[in-house]
């Protein structure tokens, strides 16, 4: 079952955002979606991959989160492991 915890956010480090999402996905609702990913709330992957990003959290393994914008398109939101780095990317990028 996916719950949301209130606890601290997460560290994203340097965000990289590859050009087919900046043509593809309008800014606002990539923004929403990381402060979403930021907060635990991993939008629509399935309950392992929910439950593999709650231990990655506390691990300090990789964290995977995939949404939709408001016109259907597909992305990814991946933190590193180390906290240096999170992608934003679509599903034919990633």
């Amino acid at each position: 079952m996916k719950t949301l915890r209130k606890r601290r956010e997460l560290e994203i480090g340097t965000l990289i955002v590859t050009s087919g999402t900046m043509c593809q996905i309008q800014s606002g609702d990539a923004l929403a979606c990381l402060t979403r990913h930021a907060r635990g709330d991993y939008g629509d992957v399935s309950d392992q991959s929910w439950q593999a990003n709650e231990e990655a959290r506390e691990t300090g393994g990789r964290i995977h989160s995939a949404y939709c914008d408001r016109d259907g398109n597909r992305f990814f939101i991946i933190t590193e492991a180390d906290r240096l780095a999170t992608t934003i990317l679509l599903l034919d990028e990633y």
